[in-house]
């Protein structure tokens, strides 16, 4: 039985040196796909590990496990997924920005829409926004990963990508 207990703390140990990283990046990548409100709040949750923690040193080692499990599974899975949808919609608004630009030197102007536009994942158009302004003669590409209150955009006033975390 003796043998048990250093082979389960050493799965414990294991087990948070792979969680809390991994658990912090997703806090962190929550500020890019929630928000700055989402991020804190993982981090909140994230405290709550001290609680497997206890429950581990003192004894209670099978809910120490379950509950660090827990509380990774609420922060890793949906913001890994997030994570790889903010990375194809850089890329494809990306692509749409060269193509804007591409048409105006095509054309001698911006376009009035997007619909020349090929998209390489289509399933993201519902993330992703493009306008034309006949005032300023310019254009707003904006696209947003979790909510749409948190948003990442273009003008070519800036020149430059911007983010406005709501």
């Amino acid at each position: 039985m003796k043998t048990q207990q250093p082979a389960a703390a050493f799965g414990f140990i294991l087990i948070l040196l792979i969680l809390l990283p991994l658990e912090y990046f997703c806090a962190r990548l929550a500020f890019e796909t929630l928000g700055e409100i989402y991020e804190v709040f993982y981090y909140l949750l994230m405290i709550l590990n001290v609680a497997p923690i206890l429950l581990f040193i003192f004894k209670k080692r099978m809910a120490g496990f379950i509950s660090v499990f827990i509380i990774g599974a609420l922060i890793i899975p949906w913001q890994l997924k997030l994570g790889y949808r903010l990375l194809l919609l850089k890329e494809e608004s990306a692509n749409l920005v060269n193509y804007v630009y591409e048409y105006k030197q095509a054309n001698g102007e911006f376009p009035k829409d997007a619909s020349g536009h090929t998209f390489k994942y289509k399933k993201l158009t519902d993330y992703l926004q493009y306008k034309y302004s006949e005032q300023d003669k310019s254009f707003l590409v904006t696209y947003w990963v979790g909510t749409a209150t948190t948003s990442h955009f273009y003008r070519p006033q800036l020149k430059r990508w911007e983010y406005y975390p709501d």
